[in-house]
């Protein structure tokens, strides 16, 4: 009687055992396969706004020149705006539009840059060397037989946009300068930047003059 009740709790001990063994087996599964299954984390430059749906730009012109026209009022009530460029500029994973305002000098054009908030577009603004904010217009081209001109471009991977310009007439008035605006994370802006500037500077003008 006796081993048989020995023998009884050590079947009972043995099946506690073995159950305890299998929970401790699923939960170690359960435990990788939650690891394997997480996204990947986020680069921490993105915020949930870079979620958001990427609009049709297209479907905005018409909206978008009665902005410009609101915003510069010295153009054309028959301006014809167009797209240039749909690019992440700003690096915060949503498009902005480079808009060609199809305007400008008999040698030059017009473009500004525009983006996406809150499912609607605003011309993006500019934070100036004085400090002033405003929206800005960029100009393309050479003029006077190539004695003066404007270029502007950006550097993606670095977040920079620039003016540069250059007046060359053997006189006291010539020049050479570019103006470059650096995006700061915190502000939400392109703003002046004084050493990108005076680098870009060197660079563009020192091409020019080769």
């Amino acid at each position: 009687m006796k081993n048989s009740i020995l023998y009884k709790h050590g079947i009972l001990r043995y099946i506690i055992a073995l159950l305890i063994l299998i929970l401790f087996c699923f939960m170690l599964v359960y435990l990788l396969l939650s690891e394997f299954s997480q996204s990947p984390p986020r680069p921490p430059y993105l915020e949930e706004k870079t979620f958001k749906k990427q609009l049709n730009w297209q479907e905005y012109l018409p909206y978008l020149k009665n902005l410009v026209l609101e915003k510069f009022k010295e153009l054309p009530a028959n301006l014809n705006v167009s797209l240039e460029k749909i690019i992440d500029i700003d690096g915060d994973g949503i498009n902005e539009a480079l808009v060609n305002l199809n305007y400008g000098g008999a040698a030059t054009e017009d473009y500004i840059w525009v983006k996406q908030k809150d499912n609607n577009i605003e011309i993006v603004k500019f934070k100036e060397k004085d400090g002033s904010i405003k929206e800005k217009i960029f100009i393309q081209g050479v003029g006077g037989g190539g004695r003066y001109g404007f270029n502007f471009d950006f550097l993606e991977n670095e977040r920079i946009i620039f003016q540069a310009s250059f007046y060359a007439y053997n006189s006291s008035e010539d020049f050479c300068k570019v103006e470059a605006y650096a995006y700061n994370n915190l502000t939400n802006l392109f703003e002046y930047n004084e050493e990108k500037s005076k680098i870009l500077t060197e660079k563009y003008c020192k091409n020019l003059c080769n």
